[in-house]
């Protein structure tokens, strides 16, 4: 029963208003992406007789590079998380903002309007239902969306809704003195820009795989810049998923596991700890290395679309749950 209203949740809140919902469901896609690619690359390994109409290796290829630029978006995407927090669910109104020339019709009414008690004989339009509000940032999808408060909690404190008027003006992307004087300190800005720096550095590798490409590389560039950029991108995301689980945890030695966050983490933990073990056994030439490096390209995938898609759930459940009773905790 708890499973289907994760599920249920999962197909049926289509969140376009909150940038962590974009995330998740980018890093979803990216993760299919990842698993095709790996299991087109892990066949002719696994089963050499195998006659294909077409190479895998350049079908994997194109698929490995879509994937890559689907994951520097959303890298993207995690830097402009961190730098509004607490209101990843103005996204909507903020792109809606960018994308619209005229910033007069996106006024806020004021309280008279709101109540129909203006002086004008029609009252004035107010914000749709099917929209979130830009007041409060909230969605009429979420239960909650008449309170806004500070939570403490005794396993965490986090800051779930700022009060009205009191939230700061969207940013697209943090400026250097942010970054300098506040970010720097904040444990998860710095998980998002990692990851963020990881999937940059990552492309490299997609682009060097594309085909064509790859059949021509040299032994030097293989080993000097192929190899080593997967490497230094799989252990960015290894950094990152351990400052996210670390971020949720009360003690940094203590687990949480009653948590969505910390199962986000831990998943994207053991997927980034695969992307490493197969960037490692490139240096190796032996049958069996190349046939576990590829199978890597397909376990580690997988377990980090579990994560993404916890991601997506976290989006759709903006009150913590407890993981096993699915009761909001208090």
């Amino acid at each position: 029963m708890r499973l289907f209203r994760v599920l249920t949740r999962l197909v049926t809140v289509v969140a376009w208003w909150d940038v962590s919902w974009w995330i998740g469901i980018l890093f979803c896609f990216g993760s299919l992406c990842s698993i095709t690619a790996g299991v087109l690359q892990w066949l002719p390994t696994a089963y050499p007789s195998i006659e294909f109409l077409t190479d895998p290796f350049v079908i994997a290829g194109t698929i490995g590079f879509i994937r890559a630029i689907i994951f520097l978006l959303g890298g993207m995407l995690l830097v402009v998380e961190a730098v509004n927090a607490n209101q990843s669910d103005c996204f909507g109104w903020a792109l809606k903002e960018a994308l619209n020339s005229n910033r007069d019709s996106a006024r806020l009414p004021s309280t008279d309007e709101e109540q129909g008690t203006g002086s004008g004989t029609q009252p004035a339009e107010t914000t749709s239902d099917v929209q979130p509000d830009r007041r409060n940032c909230t969605h009429f999808n979420n239960p909650d969306r008449i309170k806004y408060k500070i939570m403490h909690i005794k396993q965490f404190k986090v800051e779930v809704r700022p009060s009205p008027g009191c939230a700061q003006a969207w940013k697209w992307w943090p400026t250097w003195q942010d970054v300098r004087v506040h970010y720097r300190h904040e444990i998860g800005f710095i998980a998002n820009l990692i990851l963020f720096i990881g999937t940059a550095v990552f492309l490299i590798t997609n682009i060097l795989n594309l085909p064509g490409v790859y059949e021509r590389l040299p032994q030097g560039v293989l080993h000097g810049l192929y190899y080593p950029s997967f490497l230094l991108g799989a252990l960015s995301f290894l950094v990152s998923s351990i400052l996210y689980t670390l971020e949720v945890q009360r003690q940094w030695w203590k687990p949480a596991p009653h948590m969505v966050g910390w199962w986000i983490g831990m998943t994207n933990l053991v997927g980034s700890a695969g992307w490493v073990w197969s960037a490692c056994l490139g240096y190796c030439d032996a049958t069996w290395c190349q046939y576990q490096a590829f199978l890597a390209l397909v376990w580690a995938p997988v377990v980090y679309l579990i994560g993404s898609l916890l991601l997506v759930y976290e989006a759709v459940e903006k009150w913590p749950r407890n993981m096993y009773t699915g009761v909001r905790l208090p």
